[in-house]
């Protein structure tokens, strides 16, 4: 970055605080680097339909890879099943950790209420498939570059993050969203139950993602 690119770049433009720091740490001027803004959507393709109804379901959309967590997510979702015997957990993506993810499903004895799909969405079918999940769980160990959390409080649709994620700063207000720390599937399962039983919370976090 520091040898090849930036002196073509005359501003960056970080979307978090990490981001920024990123590329402190990569010799990049602070002079060239703007306060954060967090990474806008279209609007027009992901945006609130009043008219569609919600499912009783948990979308993630994730890559089948370590970084993205899914395993920890799993975990989570094995312990909400023993408060909550009515939900399904979407997890839309693909990777080379398929089959082992299907099988901690099993080992977890809740594989018939996950659904791993891995065929690619457009947008129409992405926005439908944020607006009628409860919660967006993005659950990664590291990730710099996410658009699901924008895309999904676009749509109404509230997010929990792991504080892996880059953007999770922007939810510890609790407003549109909320955080858990990296990798404790325990508090991500106790964050769930709490959101998805109190119908109020989950309205008003609704209504601050719009």
């Amino acid at each position: 970055l520091k040898r090849f690119l930036d002196r073509h770049v005359s501003c960056y433009v970080p979307r978090s605080e990490q981001a920024a720091a990123f590329l402190l740490k990569q010799g990049i001027s602070a002079s060239k680097i703007t306060l954060p803004i967090p990474h806008g959507v279209d609007q027009s393709v992901f945006f609130n339909d009043p008219t569609v109804k919600k499912g009783r379901c948990i979308f993630s959309p994730s890559r089948l890879v370590f970084s993205k967590g899914v395993d920890v997510l799993l975990r989570a979702f094995a312990l909400v099943c023993r408060e909550i015997d009515d939900l399904e957990l979407i997890v839309q993506g693909e990777g080379p950790l398929k089959e082992e993810y299907m099988a901690l499903s099993r080992e977890l004895k809740v594989h018939e209420r996950v659904n791993f799909d891995t065929n690619r969405l457009n947008h129409d079918q992405m926005r439908e498939r944020y607006q009628r999940s409860l919660i967006t769980v993005i659950s990664s160990r590291a990730d710099n570059v996410i658009f699901s959390d924008m895309e999904s409080i676009s749509c109404g649709t509230p997010v929990v993050l792991s504080t892996g994620a880059d953007s999770h700063a922007n939810y510890r207000d609790g407003i549109g969203g909320t955080c858990f720390e990296n990798e404790n599937y325990e508090q991500l399962a106790d964050i769930l139950v709490g959101i998805i039983t109190d119908d109020s919370r989950r309205r008003q976090m609704e209504d601050g993602a719009l």
